[in-house]
């Protein structure tokens, strides 16, 4: 390798002409990477017959469904009439049907195995028809149901779905027999006769080989049977099938490009593309020979976001995302190590580490021993099976993730320096590109990473500020990522003196002493990297050498969207509760509102309500309130967060010393619990945050304002960073017509379309509220990180609404962060500018008529808060 690459950092080598060449073949590597993956993923699914559900194949379906459609459509007026239909009674049966999903149902199905290698491609046409008419069925069965009882259809089709998934189809098709068994009527469970099947799977196939469509043609193939007959009829791709289905492979890998981290430093942002990566131009293909777009500033940006774009001052934007980018960053060798060592079984498998091979299954029970087991020693055997292959299914994606961050780890780790591009969402928010590993990843990808270049640690001791002093940082920041965090930054720093042999005992024997594993669950990879560094500093120091730390020190927003909401509204309430208000401490909002719902809970008890006795028991501690609080602000619903509270049930009851309760194992006795949980969690949230609930529905009446005033106009408003936000969301467009007519002698149908579908404005009215909340805090940290590069803060970070820096500069970085913040809403008003742009939209700039409804200020000074120690922290 080139020495320019592996030289110390220093600013003449890093776009050395060398280290340029070496960007360039890594970007083409991860092209290539990225390409390579995605024709292993879909040689995956051609061998496991789910073609269709890739990427590709859905593209093929969309393609195909809407003249099958429309030749369904003809077949459903011809069974309205006297006329014989060809297909039989069963196109009567379905005639209430969408036939674009019907089409859809039977393309998939077809497609599914095409690609086979078995019989050269060839599927059997009489197998394929039945495979189609038992889909169609399954649909059929369920759209009855639907029409009897949606929400019990809804519920039985979670039961299935939950179900185990190695059987597919078939499984599912047994499993939903015996739900409806329970609940349907004799007429609706009777199974079609195949016979039936076939004809009606025979109409859908003579859809797909029909020449408007040329899915398929027909071929035949050896049938196996004995005597004269040696072949039957069989369905094989068509040529042109096949070359539109690479080229959209070829397409799909070009427009999905992998990205890995950069070696020098990335392209910086001067307009709305071609920022981040030097190289994308020039990585050409034959699908796409004049090279790869230009990376885009906006990821999924709309016609209407990329033309404001071009309109817009982004200059703040720009200076937050190269100040972030510009930061170098390593590969944590000492963690590195580690996870190594626990890759090749040092450890045992965690939820962080997949073994390699599968887990074994119990072994079979002879058939004597079978026939003297209990009904229920059977059905317990089975169970622990079921359990094993359930658990080794779901370890095959960790394990290509792992597989992946292993290999990618290792390729970067010999660099010196390696550098994240940066871009934003729709909204304002901030991500890294970097497939494999980031510092917004999981946490053990954030434990790998170190900054490259680290800064010099003071200890200024008591006086004459204590809390700007690098060693204090260090010091909490190691109970921080320990997950004592919720006191004072003195009894962190204290927390951290009282353990310090635990944790130098950490950081020499890693593998041994496995107390770190002890720490919070989504830190615990950062505890031992600051074990590492507390370690080293304390080494340094007693040999009488300086430090220099390379640790980030992550800085986070206390429930950050009702920071936003607090300062939006004035809401000292909330305000004080989300530590916008000085404080000795940090408040802790997810404790006040999991201890309203344990007020709740007993009065619950006493009027002898049911589940909340099953609740009292349980203890509701804050890890039950966190999904339901932090989601509030971004509009989610009461139900939405269900999943949410009963993972965070099955947490704490797989850590309880004792064996499950016995309503757990109970399906609809634990949803009962989930339910009353969501509802009492919901009701005590809503109760400490009623001035954002107002302010969430006030957001939605504007949406549903601009409806009326502007129904083709996008939501549309401008950041305080001055980034337009666009949110446009559509139905697909409508299909106006057809032209049939002959071309070289075969029929062809173009499609009319209407235009662009009509913007979705139920979906525009619900995504507002996160929407505005998101472009928010996307804002405020463009603009603090762009303060941070002025005040010299070299070392960034971020991750939405946490902030990072070394710990030397911790304290400045906190005040920049709270600085920005209150300078944010003390100088504007981000819900006026939203009214603003309503105004606009209506063409009304002096009288569009705005809602009734805005909450009323409150009394909190946000001005206040620049002395608000744990506002992030």
């Amino acid at each position: 390798m080139d020495a320019d690459l592996i030289a110390p950092l220093e600013e003449p080598s890093l776009r050395s002409g060398a280290a340029m060449r070496e960007q360039e073949n890594l970007e083409r590597e991860a092209f290539e990477t990225g390409r390579r993956r995605l024709n292993a993923f879909l040689r995956k699914a051609r061998e496991t017959g789910t073609e269709s559900f890739t990427a590709p194949g859905q593209w093929i379906v969309r393609q195909v469904i809407g003249p099958m459609a429309d030749m369904l459509s003809q077949e459903f007026v011809t069974s309205n009439s006297a006329r014989a239909t060809r297909g039989g009674a069963m196109i009567h049966a379905i005639k209430d049907m969408d036939p674009l999903f019907l089409c859809a149902v039977a393309a998939r199905t077809a497609l599914n195995g095409a690609w086979s290698r078995d019989n050269g491609g060839k599927l059997s046409l009489t197998l394929v028809s039945a495979k189609i008419g038992a889909a169609i069925e399954d649909e059929w069965r369920w759209h009855e149901w639907r029409k009897l009882d949606p929400k019990q259809a809804r519920w039985a089709q979670d039961v299935v779905n939950e179900g185990r998934s190695a059987g597919g189809a078939r499984y599912k098709r047994a499993a939903a027999r015996k739900v409806g068994g329970l609940f349907l009527p004799e007429e609706l469970l009777a199974p079609w006769p195949s016979d039936k099947q076939v004809a009606l799977g025979l109409r859908f196939v003579d859809y797909m080989v029909s020449p408007s469509v040329g899915l398929f043609e027909v071929t035949k193939m050896l049938s196996g049977r004995r005597g004269p007959s040696k072949a039957k009829l069989a369905l094989k791709l068509s040529p042109i099938a096949v070359q539109r289905a690479d080229e959209v492979v070829d397409l799909f890998a070009t427009s999905q490009a992998l990205t890995w981290p950069l070696i020098v430093p990335p392209k910086p942002w001067t307009a709305p593309t071609g920022g981040g990566f030097w190289f994308r131009e020039r990585t050409a293909t034959d699908i796409c020979p004049e090279g790869l777009k230009p990376f885009p500033l906006v990821r999924w940006a709309s016609p209407e976001q990329r033309k404001a774009l071009d309109r817009a001052d982004l200059s703040t934007v720009y200076a937050g995302l190269n100040a972030v980018q510009e930061t170098p960053w390593r590969i944590n060798k000492r963690v590195l190590g580690v996870w190594s060592a626990m890759l090749d079984g040092g450890f045992g498998p965690t939820d962080d580490i997949v073994e390699w091979d599968n887990e074994e299954p119990p072994e079979r029970v002879p058939d004597d021993e079978w026939e003297d087991m209990s009904d229920e020693d059977r059905l317990e055997h089975r169970h622990e099976i079921s359990e094993v292959f359930g658990r080794n299914r779901k370890a095959v994606s960790k394990r290509v993730r792992q597989h992946r961050l292993k290999r990618v780890v290792d390729r970067f780790a010999k660099y010196p320096a390696i550098y994240f591009a940066y871009n934003c969402d729709r909204r304002g928010r901030v991500y890294t590109s970097s497939s494999d590993i980031s510092p917004q990843g999981s946490r053990l990808e954030k434990g790998l990473l170190e900054f490259a270049v680290g800064d010099e640690l003071s200890d200024t001791g008591e006086a004459p500020s204590p809390i700007r002093s690098g060693v204090y940082w260090l010091k909490v920041v190691v109970a921080n990522y320990y997950g004592f965090d919720k006191v004072s930054f003195d009894d962190r720093a204290k927390w951290t003196d009282a353990n310090k042999e635990m944790i130098l005992s950490v950081a020499a024997r890693p593998l041994d002493d496995q107390r770190w594993w002890s720490a919070s669950e989504k830190t615990r990879w950062q505890f031992l990297a600051a074990c590492f560094a507390y370690q080293e500093w304390k080494e340094e120091t007693t040999a009488g050498r300086r430090y220099v730390c390379h640790l980030p020190v992550m800085l986070d927003g206390t429930c950050n969207g009702l920071q936003h909401w607090a300062a939006l509204l004035r809401d000292e309430k909330v305000g004080q509760f989300v530590n916008l208000v000085p404080g000795d401490k940090p408040m802790d909002l997810y404790g006040r509102v999991a201890s309203r719902a344990r007020e709740e809970i007993e009065r619950a008890v006493e009027r002898r309500q049911q589940w909340a006795l099953e609740c009292q028991a349980l203890g509701i501690d804050r890890n039950f309130a966190k999904p339901v609080v932090m989601g509030f602000p971004y509009g989610r619903t009461r139900w939405s967060i269900y999943e949410e509270i009963e993972k965070a049930l099955r947490r704490k009851i797989e850590k309880s010393d004792g064996s499950s309760p016995n309503w757990w194992t109970d399906k609809e006795a634990r949803s009962g619990v989930v339910k009353f949980l969501v509802e009492t969690l919901w009701t005590a949230t809503i109760a400490e945050t009623e001035k954002p609930d107002a302010g969430r529905k006030y957001l939605q009446a504007v949406a549903q304002e601009w409806k009326k005033a502007a129904p083709d106009t996008p939501l549309a408003w401008m950041s305080p960073s001055g980034f337009p936000v666009v949110l446009a969301r559509r139905d697909q467009g409508p299909i106006e017509g057809r032209v049939r007519e002959k071309l070289l002698g075969k029929l062809v149908m173009p499609r009319l379309w209407a235009g662009k579908g009509a913007l979705y404005w139920s979906k525009l009215i619900s995504a507002i509220a996160p929407g505005f909340i998101h472009s928010l805090d996307g804002a405020h940290l463009v603009i603090a990180l762009g303060a941070a590069a002025r005040s010299e803060i070299n070392q960034l970070a971020c991750v939405h609404d946490s902030f990072g820096t070394t710990p030397e500069r911790a304290g400045d970085l906190a005040k920049v962060l709270r600085e920005t913040f209150s300078e944010m809403y003390a100088e504007g008003d981000p819900i006026a500018a939203l009214e603003e742009a309503l105004r606009q939209a209506g063409g009304h700039p002096n009288a569009a008529p705005i809602p009734h409804g805005r909450p009323e200020p409150g009394g909190l000074d946000v001005g206040a808060m620049r002395g608000s120690l744990y506002a992030f922290g």
